[in-house]
This record gives structure tokens, sequence and C-alpha cells, in this order.
């Protein structure tokens, strides 16, 4: 799936309809629209039940682990007990035949049954807090997903990296937990994160932000992370952008748009 023409052709609508303001819901909903025009319907193994197929693409999925951390502050980390629902998340196709459950009361949250997140199958024990006694859960995992997307508008935040930072941390976290299904297919799971800003003048320090998550996001340690910014107004940013030595070859790239 080609995601990132999605989100260039996304950016493109913004650039042309500078006026038009979009919330972060509805940046998610043109680019769902986007990806949607090229989807494909897949089978599962759920024969037995009149839902039988799905897409691939998907929006607020959980994906990874039950708990991940996210930044508490300028330095220290925290963990949240909660699994972490992506904005976009794509499905493997391969896998999606291995769907075997879906919640009828939330129509578009399916899994695998039987199968834990590395692909093995033994019985998972843990404390009940109210009784204080051992009980079986039951296993589970999502399905296995080919690109994950994450979306983040700004306008004046007060702290604008560590709110990039944890969903740095979330992509690379969902990345790390399905090791084993990488290379069970054979792919690399791919990781985006798309910026929609509006910034005024007097925010100046919004080029040391975007400076550093531009080299972590390339960073040979760490897993890539596709970054796409899209700032405004024009007249602003582009000049302090194109003469920023790390900005200026993703300027050139096409990953950094503007809006007037």
């Amino acid at each position: 799936m080609k995601v990132q023409g999605a989100i260039k052709t996304v950016f493109t609508e913004i650039e042309k309809n500078p006026h038009i303001i979009n919330s972060e819901a509805d940046f998610q909903a043109l680019l769902y629209r986007e990806l949607r025009k090229e989807d494909e319907i897949c089978e599962s193994c759920l024969k037995h039940s009149p839902i039988m197929k799905t897409c691939c693409v998907h929006l607020e999925y959980s994906y990874g682990p039950k708990t991940y951390l996210i930044p508490n502050g300028t330095k220290a980390l925290k963990r949240s007990n909660k699994s972490h629902r992506y904005d976009i998340a794509v499905f493997e196709k391969r896998d999606i035949a291995e769907i075997n459950r879906f919640k009828p009361s939330k129509l578009g949250q399916v899994y695998v049954i039987g199968q834990n997140y590395d692909g093995t199958t033994h019985q998972k024990t843990v404390i009940d807090e109210k009784t204080n006694k051992k009980k079986n859960i039951e296993i589970k995992r999502s399905i296995f997903c080919s690109d994950l997307i994450e979306i983040k508008t700004m306008g004046g935040k007060k702290e604008p990296l560590i709110e990039f930072q944890k969903d740095f941390l979330v992509l690379r976290e969902g990345y790390d937990h399905y090791a084993f299904f990488r290379k069970k297919y054979n792919i690399e799971t791919k990781l985006y994160h798309v910026c929609y800003i509006i910034l005024e003048t007097y925010y100046q320090d919004i080029l040391e932000v975007l400076e550093t998550l531009y080299k972590d996001s390339t960073t040979p340690s760490k897993q890539r992370i596709e970054l796409f910014v899209i700032i405004g107004p024009k007249d602003t940013w582009f000049e302090k952008i194109a003469n920023s030595k790390t900005l200026k070859p993703f300027l050139a790239k096409k990953k950094i748009f503007f809006f007037q």
C-alpha cells in the first residue's frame, strides 16, 4: 500500500485549501479516505459467520503491548497500563486469513484467539486483583500490521517535543512487540508519523523540535520512522526551515510541506 503517496495527497489538498482548519480527527479521516481508495477486502477464517471479510485499513486499532512507555516530563518515562490504539493501522493481508474472533460490540475490532503475540500458544495465568487468586486469561493477539501511522496536530502546545516523543515511543514499541510475525511474513512493519502544525511567528523553538525529531527518526540504532510535516504559515517558516542544515534535506525529499 502506498502510504507515503496518500499522505502527500492529503498535504496537497490542505495546501490548496489553507483556510480550512482541520482537527486531528479531520486529518485522520482525510488520510483514511485516501488509503481506502486502494484498499483490499480480504477473507478471514470466520466462514461460519455473516462477517467473513475485512479491509486492511483500520482506525484506532489496539496493537502492541498492554503496557507501553510514554514520556513523563522532559527526561522521565512512565508506563501506561493500557494497550495503545494507533490512529491508523494497515493489516498485513496474509494475516487477515488468521482472524477467528471479532467483538460484536466493537465492529472492526478483530483478533486471533489461541495465539500469543510471539507466536506461542501457552495459556497465560494472572492474579485476580479482587480475589487474589490465580486465573487463566484468554489467549489472543492483534492482527499483524504492515503499516502503523500516528497523527499529531499542534498549535502552540507548551511541550511539543514530549507530545511527539510519546508517538515515537509507541510506534517503536508496537514494531518491537510483533517481531515473530515480521520474521514469519518476511516483511518490515513501516512506521509513519504525520505532523500538522499551525504556529505563530513567536514560536521559534519549533525548529529545534523538528530538527530533534528528524534526527531521531533516522537514527541507525532505532527503527526508522517516516516523518512528514505540513506547517504554516509558509511566509513565516519556509526560509527558516530551508536554512536549517538538518531540515533542508527533508525539504528536498518533499517530506515537509507548507500552507499559507
